[in-house]
């Protein structure tokens, strides 16, 4: 992992951490109710990430993220959708039936979302392709 692609920002009620564990390989963990300034670390690693070694995985550890704003999911959205060329599949991992809802509407735009509510199949899926991206280098 590459300890320069890691950021992580904690504010009052919510909490994320975005890191690269592989090449062409982005991961984030999100907590609480998520604002916009969430959005800014997931796009700069991601963007890097890209750059670097296209076409991306994602892994979104949202399962304890409790809501969100609605600029918070318009922003993410619109900018998934500029950026769909680049990613291979988003994995999202989810526990709130808000965020669930959310990602399943986001979906209808974003075919390459695969939602998850079971943590034991989000990182099979997870340690499979770090394993794999991590062994073509």
């Amino acid at each position: 992992m590459d300890e320069s692609l890691t950021r992580t920002i904690t504010r009052p009620g919510w909490a994320i951490s975005v890191m690269s564990p592989a090449p062409g390989v982005v991961q984030t963990r999100a907590t609480g109710r998520v604002e916009l300034a969430c959005v800014e670390p997931l796009v700069e690693v991601y963007e890097i990430v890209a750059a670097q070694c296209p076409p991306v995985v994602v892994f979104h550890d949202w399962e304890g993220i409790t809501g969100y704003t609605s600029e918070t999911r318009q922003a993410l959205v619109e900018w998934s959708m500029r950026h769909d060329g680049t990613v291979e599949r988003a994995h999202i991992l989810v526990g709130s039936k808000l965020v669930a809802m959310g990602v399943s509407v986001a979906s209808l735009l974003l075919p390459k979302l695969v939602a998850y509510s079971v943590r034991n199949d989000f990182e099979r899926e997870r340690t499979a392709t770090i394993a794999a991206r991590r062994r073509r280098g």
